[in-house]
């Protein structure tokens, strides 16, 4: 059987910032990264590289956070 590799996935600046608003308030209640990747279907890993971008872009325009797929905005 040949391995063939998926498409990657791309995300919006909306869904990611969702994503973080999502952890913020779900984490505060003790639900665990592996839930909310769960219920977002992406990794903890994901979500955890989502809110560093965020955290490091704090007072930037919402949808300036994440201006690039995959790369913090600088």
């Amino acid at each position: 059987m040949v391995n063939q590799k998926r498409p990657r996935r791309g995300f919006s600046a909306e869904c990611k910032l969702e994503a973080v608003r999502r952890i913020q308030e779900r984490r505060s209640s003790g639900i665990s990264l592996a839930q909310i990747g769960r219920e977002v279907g992406v990794t903890p890993a994901l979500l955890r590289a989502w809110t560093r971008q965020a955290e490091a872009r704090v007072g930037a325009a919402p949808l300036d956070v994440f201006l690039r797929s995959g790369s913090i905005a600088r």
